[in-house]
């Protein structure tokens, strides 16, 4: 393998890893959470975003 594929294989994995990161489930709830003008629905993605992390310090850090 040449440098150049090296390089374009770790650009191509980072710029998938950045939008895994920007488009996942947390970062989405985080912002209508913020966004949100209704208090019920504002509770409500609070909550679900607890339970996502109980569920991840569940697994004992082993999936994330």
């Amino acid at each position: 393998m040449s440098w150049g594929t090296i390089i374009t294989i770790i650009l191509i994995v980072a710029f998938c890893v950045t939008l895994s990161i920007f488009f996942s489930v947390e970062h989405r709830l985080d912002k209508k959470s913020q966004d949100e003008a209704n208090p019920e629905l504002r509770q409500a993605y609070q909550d679900i975003r607890r339970q996502i992390d109980r569920g991840h310090g569940a697994a004992g850090g082993f999936f994330f």
